[in-house]
């Protein structure tokens, strides 16, 4: 059986595709939504897939692109050679967790470091609760007063 599939969002864009049922046509579909060129933030899409020869054989879902980690370790100056080990040790927080915020509803904000480099992951969930469109976002950057931590 020949699938139509759809994005909305992003750049867009349609394809066929030959699958023997709805739900593999629709795994087919995600997984070339998700080859697609996006933002390294990553971003959430619309994927619509349909059987040509009946319409009431359909399937739409709002996916998450997850964030390009390595191009916005590069974006952020890191040092690629690093074997990047995170803690969040030192991040702020409550003692029992540090580096993690409860930002309401159910996000959440998490702060972590590489004790090699001194990189700063900061991580963003939107939880259950998020609004339309929004997705997590991670977020590095380099400290200008690193100094590596012993130990």
């Amino acid at each position: 059986m020949w699938y139509s599939a759809m994005i909305d969002g992003g750049d867009g864009g349609d394809t066929d595709i030959e699958a023997d049922s709805l739900e593999e046509a629709w795994e087919e579909a995600v997984a070339w939504a998700k080859e697609g060129t996006w933002p390294p933030e990553g971003t959430r899409v619309d994927v619509h897939v349909s059987s040509v020869d009946d319409p009431d054989d359909y399937r739409q879902k709002e996916i998450e692109i997850e964030p390009d980690e390595d191009a916005l370790m590069a974006e952020a100056g890191a040092d690629q050679n690093c074997a990047h080990e995170w803690t969040s040790e030192g991040e702020g927080g409550c003692d029992t967790n540090p580096g993690v915020w409860s930002l309401g509803g159910t996000a959440m904000a998490y702060a972590e470091h590489c004790k090699h480099c001194g990189l700063r992951k900061l991580t963003r969930i939107c939880g259950s609760q998020r609004n339309p469109g929004e997705c997590d976002t991670v977020r590095f950057e380099l400290p200008e007063d690193w100094q590596i931590e012993e130990g």
